[in-house]
């Protein structure tokens, strides 16, 4: 997918994030280029396509690190929706019901997938929909395991 930076949206010494459009269809998409992370949770959350994680359309990995590009999302986070806005309890039950059935799905995966950032600005919603995403420290968990290896490349990254 050949794509053409638009806006950058955050940058940090680990990773930038950029708002990109695809040249031959203008679809707008977020590239993600990762220097520490975990390449099989991404591929893992690329095979699986859950509803409410954002859809990852391609991974490549180079000599900089990881280069996500995945679905752009047009709508706010909690944390940005909270500065003005106060849920009803439904509205809040169902937020709350959408994030607990996604995480079930990471949960259930073999190995379990662990968010491991899950806060209001982590997710967005569109009034109806709730997506949960960055997932750039999120880990396999494996039970009874002292020492994990995260396979997170330019970095050592274990757990006791």
């Amino acid at each position: 997918m050949i794509v053409l930076e638009l806006e950058v949206i955050k940058e940090i010494p680990q990773k930038r994030i950029t708002l990109v459009r695809e040249l031959d269809k203008r679809n707008i998409y977020i590239k993600k280029e990762l220097k520490t992370y975990n390449k099989t949770i991404w591929e893992k959350l690329k095979q699986l396509d859950i509803e409410g994680i954002p859809h990852i359309y391609s991974i490549e990995e180079n000599e900089d690190g990881l280069e996500i590009i995945e679905e752009y999302l047009a709508c706010q986070t909690l944390s940005d929706i909270l500065d003005e806005h106060t849920f009803s309890n439904l509205e809040a039950y169902q937020i709350i019901r959408q994030l607990c059935i996604i995480l079930d799905v990471l949960h259930q995966q073999d190995p379990q997938i662990t968010h491991r950032d899950i806060k209001p600005e982590n997710i967005f919603y569109d009034g109806k929909q709730v997506y949960l995403f960055d997932f750039d420290i999120a880990r396999n968990y494996i039970e009874n395991q002292k020492k994990r290896y995260y396979g997170v490349r330019k970095s050592r990254l274990c757990s006791s």
